[in-house]
């Protein structure tokens, strides 16, 4: 389709003997939001790091705007998708701005001077993330959480087409995590994409356009948050009691587990 961002047909992974990901299709077009959910080990990572081109797949294909993602040379790539990953080795003593800076280097000669253009990037990238206090901090200074913002903030710098995401507000505070996917919901207004991981149901909730359940390496629903988050498709999933609720305003589900009350109401009939 013309609107396609990225197409995956029949992907399939595995590690050894165990089998990631089984016969994976879907598509994410232009301008939407996309959340990915599931349990741990359910293939979200491995999918994500394949649709980035991190990884290849065992079998099956992934089309970047309708051309065969092997086809693009690395750099070609790089001004197309970012991955941000959920995490990240920082065994050097860049700075943070340095460190954001590296996002502007597939546009870059080799051994290029940044342009007023590659600069205006960078100041946008700090602000998006709220990293301008961490500006002249060393990598290895950060905590969790600060790190996992710098690590947005290259990605914002490098201004790609496709931003994957494999959970990146898990290390952050609420406030934190409100503002950066705020700031990426903005993206699909600037022509962006965005696919993103993420554990917390509710959050996927409010803010994708469309969610991917992901089960033992299956892709077992896919479609709007109100379609994918019933308490009966969840409750299959996770394999607890779930209550689903619909916010008063954004009309988005909000899930609830039902086992807390259970447990609280059943403690306080003991002795």
């Amino acid at each position: 389709m013309s609107n396609s961002v990225i197409q995956a047909k029949n992907l399939n992974h595995h590690y050894d003997e165990i089998q990631a990901l089984s016969q994976i299709s879907c598509e994410i077009k232009e301008n939407e939001m996309v959340g990915v959910i599931g349990p741990n080990g359910s293939g979200k990572s491995t999918f994500l790091k394949i649709l980035a081109g991190i990884l290849n797949p065992s079998s099956g294909e992934v089309f970047l705007k309708g051309e065969n993602l092997k086809n693009y040379d690395k750099r070609g790539k790089a001004k197309l998708i970012s991955f941000i990953p959920q995490s990240f080795s920082y065994d050097f003593s860049f700075s943070v701005l340095e460190f954001i800076k590296m996002g502007r280097a597939p546009y870059l000669p080799f051994l290029g001077n940044l342009s007023a253009e590659d600069w205006q990037a960078v100041n946008s990238a700090l602000h998006k993330s709220d990293c301008l206090e961490l500006n002249s901090r060393k990598m290895t200074q950060l905590s969790g959480g600060e790190k996992q913002r710098v690590l947005l903030a290259q990605g914002f710098a490098q201004e790609p087409d496709l931003f994957i995401l494999d959970e990146p507000v898990s290390h952050l505070d609420i406030g934190h995590q409100i503002q950066i996917l705020t700031v990426l919901k903005k993206q699909i207004f600037e022509n962006k994409t965005v696919v993103c991981s993420f554990h917390d149901l509710n959050l996927a909730s409010l803010f994708s356009d469309r969610i991917l359940l992901f089960s033992c390496g299956k892709l077992t629903a896919s479609g709007a948050p109100e379609k994918v988050l019933t308490s009966e498709i969840l409750q299959e999933i996770y394999r607890i009691p779930l209550k689903v609720l619909h916010d008063f305003h954004s009309k988005s589900p909000i899930v609830l587990p039902d086992l807390v009350q259970s447990q609280f109401e059943g403690s306080k009939k003991r002795p």
